[in-house]
């Protein structure tokens, strides 16, 4: 199954149909062999433009891989930090866990000495 065509391919076939059925039988006959002029024309400038822009092609394949590798380094980074991140979170919880304790006792100190300094 084709793809479904663009609004704007519609529209330009939509024209190219009506333009046949303007021509002359004669012209119609023609048809092919302009068609095929056409496209022997525009595979010659696509191939000249390879050709004047073989550099650039070059440049562009060399940076896009580049960049894969790039994305596919990061791609392990990230793997490698969502590993980590169960191990980050319970490190975190007991980090918690030991400052409230800390501080609770920090608490208990203050209370003691306050304390000691009233009695003494």
């Amino acid at each position: 199954m084709s793809p479904k065509p663009s609004i704007h391919e519609q529209e330009q076939e939509d024209a190219y149909f009506t333009e046949l059925l303007s021509y002359s039988l004669e012209r119609l006959g023609k048809e092919p062999e302009l068609l095929k002029a056409d496209q022997d024309h525009l595979r010659k400038q696509a191939e000249e433009s390879a050709v004047k822009h073989y550099k650039a092609f070059i440049n562009t394949a060399s940076c896009l891989e580049a960049a894969k590798e790039e994305m596919q380094g990061l791609a392990g980074h990230v793997d490698a930090l969502l590993q980590d991140i169960p191990v980050l979170d319970r490190i975190c919880d007991q980090f918690v866990t030991t400052a409230k304790a800390l501080q609770a006792k920090q608490t208990e100190n203050k209370q003691l000495q306050s304390k000691q300094n009233f009695i003494c």
